[in-house]
């Protein structure tokens, strides 16, 4: 709990299948450091988990930060991972997981993570349904799902997103916007929209 009670962090995951006294206890903590959060979305049986848990009990209220991140590797018998063996099931999967949001969570602010294999693509899809998108190394090494095309950084990730959202007609949020976005207080910093190359 550093980052969050030193200020360093803005912005973090809850965990729908962590314990509920873990919960009852962090989120307090978070509220007071004026930290952001989303509800993390492995696998579908977390979203039952975080309306029972999260909602239902008081501990969130609507709306809420939700962050998809479907496609990784299994990594195991503690944690599973929502299975995308192809395109079509991660267009499937990815529709049916934000009916399932909008039905607990009208108004929710969802975002997609390119996570796993299904990387660019997962992201491109969840633009085109006005979702909120992150890139980069943390989820995925990965350009596409049928390629092992790495990626080389963060920022060409950044570059990429931003391009794309363009072409597509959707424009990226200033970190100030984007910390409005969320609800925590503004800072200074750079806008991450130079590195499309293009002025901000």
């Amino acid at each position: 709990m550093q980052p969050v009670v030193t200020g360093i962090a803005e912005l973090t995951y809850l965990q729908p299948r962590a314990s509920t006294n873990w919960l009852t206890t962090i989120l307090p903590i978070m509220r007071e450091n004026g930290m952001a959060f989303e509800i993390a979305v492995h696998v579908n049986s977390e979203l039952d988990l975080a309306k029972r848990i999260l909602m239902d009990k008081g501990l969130l209220s609507r709306p809420a930060m939700w962050c998809v991140l479907y496609g990784l590797p299994m990594k195991g018998p503690r944690w599973h991972f929502e299975y995308i063996p192809n395109e079509i099931a991660m267009a499937g999967q990815l529709v049916t997981t934000v009916q399932r949001i909008r039905e607990i969570d009208p108004e929710a602010k969802i975002q997609v993570m390119q996570g796993g294999r299904p990387s660019r693509y997962m992201a491109v899809f969840a633009m085109l349904l006005g979702l909120n998108i992150r890139v980069g190394h943390e989820d995925t090494v990965f350009k596409f799902p049928h390629k092992d095309d790495p990626l080389k950084s963060n920022a060409e990730e950044v570059t990429w997103a931003i391009q794309t959202a363009r072409l597509l007609g959707r424009e990226v949020m200033t970190p100030a916007e984007y910390r409005e976005y969320i609800g925590v207080e503004p800072r200074t910093g750079n806008d991450p929209r130079a590195y499309a190359g293009v002025p901000a």
